[in-house]
């Protein structure tokens, strides 16, 4: 190679590390939480409006756990553990590809490039939001009556 056909300097690949985490882990990681936020609300929506409706209208707490009350914090509990598995993922994606580097600022920038770090970061954000949003209306189950205030 002579010096006039020489590459002034190495690129390398931007997204070293695209083969190192499943696609499908990337889509769970990102959809995952919001998914399992909206099953919540559905599922706990048409449960507590069924209850409301047929009952007598009385206020009932639903930590009495009753039959309607038991779904509704059971629906409640696999959604936050949907969530949790979902950003768990996530996390794991982004940790797998943090570190990827293309070569040319290696020294300068310990960044990740590519997209599935872009992704599982994402992932990780997104997840982290419906998580905490899941735990909320967990929590407020606890607070409040079953129908009406």
């Amino acid at each position: 190679m002579t010096e006039r056909t020489r590459p002034i300097f190495h690129i390398g690949h931007p997204a070293p590390a695209s083969g190192m985490v499943a696609n499908w882990r990337l889509i769970v990681g990102i959809v995952g939480a919001p998914a399992a936020w909206t099953l919540q609300l559905s599922a706990a929506t048409a449960l507590a409006g069924n209850a409301c409706i047929a009952g007598d209208g009385a206020k009932r707490p639903v930590v009495d756990l009753d039959g309607i009350g038991a779904m509704i914090v059971a629906a409640n509990l696999a959604a936050l553990v949907l969530a949790l598995a979902s950003l768990t993922l996530a996390l794991l994606a982004y940790r797998q590809t943090r570190k990827q580097s293309s070569g040319l600022h290696r020294d300068i920038l310990d960044t990740a490039e590519g997209r599935s770090c872009f992704l599982a970061l994402w992932g990780v954000g997104i997840g982290t939001l419906f998580t905490v949003a899941i735990a909320f209306n967990t929590v407020s189950l606890f607070w409040t009556s079953l129908c009406g205030l």
